[in-house]
């Protein structure tokens, strides 16, 4: 039985003990117990899931991370190759050649690339600048009585499982 079909059961029993005007019978009590123990073992087998697919996201979360650095240091290691093959025909003064079973060449791009050396001298009318909202000022301005329209600040819960 799933969970969601145990809170119904559950209702329907304690609506019987409130009907019953707190009087428990017998037949109350194992049903109660019955239903209490189910939801128990529910609760308690759907938080050991949590808790096995938490640990399961964290490693791959960690081998996510792993694979970005090797990721990153192949890619280092591709540029660096390309730039010592590029600086070897450069010092030959050399632009096409082919070596072994490999051709290799010196190409012009098809468009000049932008080089910034510096940032903070460009000109504002090529900067973009994007609009972010400041929740920590919004959030304080809201609970000191103000309103903004399509804002609000609200007490919410967090589900802890241990």
């Amino acid at each position: 039985m799933r969970l969601y079909e145990i809170i119904p059961e559950y209702r329907a029993v304690m609506q019987e003990i409130e009907d019953a005007a707190g009087e428990l019978t017998p037949e109350l009590v194992a049903k109660l117990n019955s239903v209490t123990a189910s939801l128990e073992t529910k609760i308690e087998s759907y938080a050991r899931w949590y808790k096995e697919l938490d640990r399961e996201g964290k490693a791959r979360e960690e081998e996510l991370e792993y694979q970005k650095r090797l990721v990153a240091a192949n890619q280092n290691t591709k540029e660096f190759v390309k730039s010592e093959i590029r600086n070897a025909l450069q010092e030959m003064d050399v632009t096409a050649g082919k070596f072994g079973n490999r051709k290799v060449w010196m190409q012009k791009n098809s468009q000049k690339s932008l080089i910034i050396v510096d940032e903070g001298r460009v000109p504002r009318d090529f900067i973009r600048l994007r609009p972010e909202v400041m929740r920590d000022d919004l959030k304080s301005y809201i609970e000191a009585g103000n309103e903004v329209d399509g804002c609000s600040v609200v007490q919410g819960y967090h589900l802890r499982i241990s």
